[in-house]
């Protein structure tokens, strides 16, 4: 008998919940890393022997040699980053008597947090008696006496030298917890005060942060009572830094790139420069700013490159590259806007300044001065014998100098004329106050159809007009109808090759030098009359003494003389070698009848010419010369 059953129907299976899976993931992962954390800050925290070492050769990478550690009281990297130590040293691995670094103290507390995002917040922070030896983590050696915050002030205080170089800081720090002082903790505030010096200046701003920079607020620099620099300075990420600056009421602008990180070890810096309303007549007085700064960078510099660092003996001193420009890339566009004299407008010039390859080139300089065209180029470096050398080729066509003296308020309409100068001067010297002494080219001048009352000619050239014609008015006008000057200058003494004036009763021509080392002239000045009814000309004078004061008396060689001379027809070739296409001046400028002819020989003047020259003139009320 067969006997039958239904089948019996099989259990559920229960479906697994997703997200209690996926919590319970997450809940291992943060399981799994709290425990390798406590096992990583076992191993990480502590001052035992592994973490000893571990900082001691941390140490020897950073700063060249092999590190040691006396005392390690405290270490820990995680979940805050806390070093306390005490009598640490890194020395040269081939030299053990060679210090690279030492520090008496340090002591350093903040979250890793705070590291990672760059933020200037600490727990602690104190260092007493650190040394970093040139070549380290910079070019020069580093001296701290102290970094810590000063009792009863929230002000954090260092002090110490880079190079030769003090520096000493108070820097305004806010406290962690409101109402309380730095001892738990500070961080900088959105606007920190910081006072001090660097060398001999005093140094003041606010600084705050700036989108991942700096920015540098209120920034003054003195010296002793006189302010130098006032304005403004941000420092971005990538070392791009705008200034707005005030030197000597001139305002200053520089937008410039700074490549910090530059791999072949040069530094870099690329951008531009405008300076506004730059007044030249405050050069190389009491109240000039520019040259002030200029001397306290140079003592700065010159305390920073000191020929041996402290503490370090001269052989030990890592070589340096001495030269001028040594490790300097350097492009910067220089805008000198509305530049000024005593009042006067001058214009505005545009100077590319570059330095490569230890050459530094202002080339092409152009611009405007009174309506004038400059143009040229300048040089300066270092040769293999580490003499500077200088040279320079500078022109100056149709100088407006009666507007220039017009501006000035020095001039009511009574001058009148335009000037062009050209200048090709090179020197080389062991250095820059010799440059002077071997200085070698030359120089030139020419002025045509000017006019300016007698008086105030004189009154220009120092008495030289009273001098020639003692008796002329001071109300009539004093015509040049051309004036031509050319130095030969060799080793600092600038020779008359030429020198010559034609006025409308007389011509000048010169003889003589002028010492460019001490600053004198020494000239003789020979007047011809032009119509021999004139006997009122001094025979000659000599100008001499400094450029700024010259003397001029009558020649004591020509007194007793009178000259009643002929009209000089044909000009002696001697006085007159310049050419007036040096100038761009072509035939049909005034000077061009007493100029060197191209073709050979003098030009003369014709008989129209002559004759009109030989007439006397019609007296007028302006009683023109």
């Amino acid at each position: 008998m067969t006997s039958s059953s239904a089948p019996l129907d099989a259990p559920e299976k229960k479906k697994s919940n997703p997200v209690l899976k996926w919590i319970f993931r997450i809940v291992m992962f943060f399981v799994i890393l709290f425990v390798l954390a406590i096992i990583a800050m076992n191993v990480l925290n502590g001052t035992g022997s592994v973490q000893k070492s571990s900082i001691e050769n941390i140490m020897g990478d950073a700063f060249k040699g092999k590190g040691f550690i006396k005392n390690l009281n405290q270490f820990s990297a995680l979940p805050y980053v806390t070093l306390e130590m005490q009598d640490s040293v890194v020395l040269d691995k081939e030299n053990e008597t060679k210090l690279m670094m030492n520090a008496d103290y340090f002591a350093f507390h903040t979250g890793l947090i705070n590291i990672i995002l760059k933020r200037p917040i600490f727990r602690r922070i104190e260092v007493k008696n650190f040394f970093a030896a040139p070549g380290t983590i910079a070019e020069k050696a580093i001296i701290i006496d102290y970094l810590m915050p000063v009792k009863d002030t929230n002000t954090l205080s260092v002090k110490g030298q880079y190079s030769q170089l003090p520096f000493a800081f108070t820097i305004e720090m806010e406290p962690l917890y409101t109402g309380g002082d730095l001892t738990y903790g500070f961080k900088l505030a959105k606007e920190s005060k910081v006072e001090g010096t660097i060398g001999d200046l005093g140094v003041s701003f606010k600084l705050s942060n700036a989108h991942g920079g700096f920015f540098f607020d209120a920034l003054t620099i003195k010296e002793k009572d006189k302010t130098l620099l006032t304005g403004s300075l941000k420092v971005s990420s990538g070392w791009k830094i705008i200034a707005d600056l005030d030197i000597n009421n001139a305002p200053l602008h520089a937008n410039l790139n700074y490549d910090a990180a530059a791999t072949d070890g040069k530094t870099r810096i690329k951008g531009e420069l405008r300076i506004k309303s730059f007044d030249l007549s405050a050069i190389g007085t009491e109240n000039d700013r520019f040259a002030a700064l200029m001397d306290a960078v140079n003592t700065i510099l010159g305390k920073i490159n000191a020929p041996v660092d402290p503490i370090y003996s001269k052989k030990d001193a890592p070589e340096k590259n001495s030269a001028l420009f040594a490790g300097l890339d350097i492009d910067i566009d220089v805008q000198l806007k509305n530049m000024q004299m005593q009042g006067a407008q001058l214009g505005d010039l545009s100077i590319p300044l570059k330095i490569e390859n230890n050459v530094l080139k202002l080339d092409p300089i152009t611009g405007q001065i009174n309506g004038g065209q400059l143009g040229g180029a300048l040089s300066l470096s270092e040769n293999k014998a580490m003499e500077i050398t200088y040279d320079h080729d500078l022109t100056l066509s149709q100088w407006d100098f009666g507007q220039f003296l017009t501006d000035r308020e020095a001039n009511n309409n009574d001058i009148k004329g335009k000037a062009n100068f050209k200048s090709k001067i090179a020197a080389t010297a062991p250095k820059f106050d010799a440059l002077i002494n071997n200085a070698n080219g030359e120089f030139s001048f020419v002025i045509a159809d000017s006019e300016m009352k007698s008086g105030v000619a004189d009154k220009l050239m120092s008495g030289l007009v009273s001098a020639i014609m003692p008796t002329l008015e001071d109300s009539s006008i004093t015509k040049v109808n051309c004036a031509i000057g050319q130095f030969n200058i060799k080793s600092g003494i600038a020779n008359a090759d030429t020198l010559f004036a034609d006025m409308k009763r007389v011509q000048l021509v010169a003889t003589g030098n002028v010492d460019l080392i001490n600053q004198q002239y020494d000239l003789k000045l020979t007047p011809e009359a032009k119509r021999t009814a004139l006997l009122d000309i001094t025979p000659s004078v000599r100008i001499k003494g400094p450029l700024q004061e010259p003397k001029i008396s009558p020649d004591v060689f020509s007194l007793g003389t009178k000259l009643g001379g002929a009209l000089l027809g044909v000009v002696n070739p001697v006085f007159l070698a310049a050419s007036l296409t040096d100038f761009g001046l072509g035939s049909s400028h005034s000077c061009s009848q007493f100029t060197e002819d191209k073709t050979g020989g003098n030009k003369k003047m014709d008989s129209k010419d002559e004759a009109k020259q030989q007439t006397p003139p019609t007296q007028t009320n302006e009683n023109k010369e």
